[in-house]
């Protein structure tokens, strides 16, 4: 990630870390207990250090990785805090887990053997799967760790977790049949704390949460749910300079392939920004920046590392080589991610290492 002062040819991405603390605490005061965070993929393209170190500031102690190197990173941040890695204790892995005190996701028996003859073993989470088939436990293994539950101690097992497969629809019947499962199991298991829910499950319903709830992209400001609107504050600003304008006459194209004829004359701006940047080229005829205000279309095909837009008219005058239009803000990530036929996931994760990353 680069972290470096505003550039006048950079593309910059505007991280409010305030309205992720106060995306956190709205998460946090209707978690029946306590509320962890995900900060994997560098906090969703934000930053994972910076976001990690504000959320323990406003109380978060618990955070989830994905792998162990981004787990090793977190830790020379947050000493204290309580890591756990997604990924699992792949083979040969333990003596990274170990040195960087991190805790397992278990998803396999072998791996919990593994852990638990490990020189001292650290703590871990049981992860059992209940109908996303992805990662975890099967109802038959967990039925064998249930007979002979020794080896949970033994691993420093403290947490029985699963994960929603439809949480962002909160009324699709799958949810309550994963709730169902998850509990029967977690009954046979009742000295292990429990972990469900993501953001839309824990606001859906505190029941889907568990003792430790564990919220990703809403911290960030993208919406939890594909069938509600947003609940969480913006997080984002994403803001790129206009590197050139023109007068386009009617008749001539832009971009590769000519995608775009102009119908009239117009006046168009190039912008220093693109694809190597996390423009989805999906957007192109479909989506448009803030100038001035104002929504200006994307004109023709992205480029690596640009865009053209249409700037015709009042609306725009005063625009000059130099100013700076808004691809994320006024436009929220939600629709962005629409326009792309994506999700806000994505276009976070997305955007590129050059975008420079400024906080507030």
């Amino acid at each position: 990630m680069i972290v470096s002062e505003h550039s006048p040819v950079s593309p910059v991405l505007h991280v409010d870390l305030g309205a992720i603390v106060e995306n956190y605490q709205k998460l946090r005061g209707v978690a029946p207990g306590r509320c962890g965070a995900v900060v994997k993929a560098d906090a969703y393209g934000l930053g994972m250090i910076p976001v990690a170190k504000n959320l323990m500031s406003a109380g978060c102690t618990d955070f989830f990785v994905a792998t162990p190197s981004e787990g090793k990173v977190l830790r020379e941040a947050a000493p204290d805090a309580v890591i756990y890695v997604f990924q699992g204790l792949l083979q040969g892995t333990e003596h990274v887990y170990r040195e960087a005190r991190l805790n397992p996701v278990i998803n396999t028996q072998e791996e919990l053997r593994r852990w638990a003859s490990a020189s001292p073993p650290r703590g871990a989470a049981l992860h059992f799967d209940t109908g996303i088939n992805r990662l975890g436990i099967s109802t038959e293994e967990i039925a064998e760790i249930a007979i002979a539950p020794d080896i949970l101690e033994m691993a420093g097992v403290s947490i029985l977790m699963t994960h929603m497969a439809c949480a962002d629809d909160p009324d699709n019947p799958a949810n309550t049949a994963q709730l169902r499962k998850f509990n029967t199991v977690s009954s046979r298991f009742p000295n292990l704390e429990t972990s469900i829910g993501n953001c839309a499950a824990l606001l859906a319903a505190p029941e889907f949460a568990g003792d430790l709830a564990r919220p990703g992209i809403g911290l960030y400001g993208g919406n939890p749910f594909s069938t509600r609107d947003n609940p969480m504050a913006p997080v984002v600003r994403l803001t790129a300079p206009i590197i050139q304008m023109r007068d386009l006459s009617a008749g001539e194209r832009i971009g590769y392939g000519g995608a775009f004829a102009a119908e009239k004359d117009m006046r168009i701006a190039t912008v220093s920004i693109g694809y190597a940047d996390g423009v989805r080229r999906a957007v192109a005829g479909k989506g448009a920046v803030m100038a001035n205000d104002e929504r200006a279309p994307i004109l023709g095909r992205i480029s690596m590392d640009s865009i053209v837009i249409d700037v015709t008219g009042a609306a725009f005058d005063g625009l000059v080589v130099g100013d700076e239009v808004e691809l994320i803000g006024d436009i929220s990530v939600d629709e962005v991610a629409a326009w792309a036929d994506t999700i806000p996931y994505e276009i976070l994760t997305g955007i590129g290492p050059r975008v420079l990353r400024q906080y507030s």
